[in-house]
């Protein structure tokens, strides 16, 4: 068997030999290349090959053996299909599924030459874990819904590393309950506009985050509201932020205005850092008062 594919004006050609592996937990069935295509690899792929010494493989940007091209499918001891999945010289690509024992499907991915598009997997706490577009590029979203599909939270990529979070209820579906900014690297920061509901809809609390980089910090009005929609409470923030002499940030924290003083004192997590701007510590304060967290 024969595949030609054309790539604009170069066109490959890879005769195609079926191979049969039998293991102790299932067979495997797939197709390999008997001559490698004359291909330029990408450094930054994953190629997966075989020999009959090594069974398959994969090499970041290259091959040690014959290119697997083609379906593939594993099979469990009694001839459940478990694993199908497609590869295009050597790149995962297309569509790959995969099966419980019990016939379930618990993950669905989507390829393109070797770059993940979508994937869909149940994880160890039986939650739904999606991803759309290719991993944390802009644009590109992750879904996690409850074991009978009901959404509890999305997150779309940002640039500069961020993350915009939407998180929902349960009962009543599609309800959200927060929504937010915060960092792809560490999910305690918090940056820009911040809001909570209640479960009829209502705003629970409105305010905004500092933009400081790694940081949680209240600035401008809060607001608080009760279910009917009339406000309970407000606060007003502002963030301080210490440099050192070379520009570095030496301490970023929040203070708050103190409605009986009329004096600003501090609150929330206050973080210190060296000349290089390498964390060093981080309190927390509660009217002006150091708590623990």
């Amino acid at each position: 068997m024969t595949i030609v594919i054309s790539n604009n004006l170069l066109a490959q050609s890879c005769q195609l030999k079926e191979i049969k592996t039998a293991y102790t937990d299932g067979l495997e069935v797939f197709n390999i290349c008997i001559k490698n295509p004359n291909i330029t690899y990408n450094e930054n792929k994953d190629y997966y090959w075989y020999t009959e010494f090594s069974s398959i493989k994969s090499t970041k940007g290259g091959s040690g053996g014959n290119l697997l091209n083609g379906n593939y499918k594993f099979y469990d001891t009694v001839g459940n299909l478990l694993i199908d999945e497609n590869y295009f010289f050597g790149l995962k690509d297309g569509k790959s599924i995969n099966w419980n024992s019990e016939g379930d499907i618990i993950a669905k991915t989507t390829y393109n030459k070797g770059e993940m598009t979508y994937s869909k997997h149940l994880n160890e706490e039986g939650y739904w874990i999606e991803f759309n577009g290719p991993f944390l590029e802009v644009g590109s979203n992750r879904k996690v819904y409850t074991k009978y599909g009901t959404l509890i939270s999305e997150e779309v990529v940002l640039s500069g590393f961020l993350h915009h979070v939407k998180i929902f209820y349960e009962y009543p579906q599609y309800q959200m309950k927060e929504e937010y900014t915060t960092s792809a690297l560490n999910g305690e920061y918090r940056y820009g506009k911040y809001t909570s509901y209640f479960k009829n809809g209502q705003i629970e609390v409105d305010g905004q985050y500092s933009n400081r980089k790694a940081t949680r910090i209240q600035i401008g009005n809060w607001l608080w509201y009760n279910e009917d929609g009339y406000i309970e409470n407000r606060g007003e923030f502002k963030d301080e932020v210490i440099l050192w002499e070379n520009g570095n940030m030496r301490s970023a924290g929040g203070l708050m205005l103190d409605p009986k003083t009329n004096n600003w004192i501090r609150v929330g997590q206050w973080r210190w850092y060296d000349k290089d701007e390498t964390f060093i510590d981080k309190k927390y304060y509660y009217y002006g008062k150091e708590v623990t967290e």
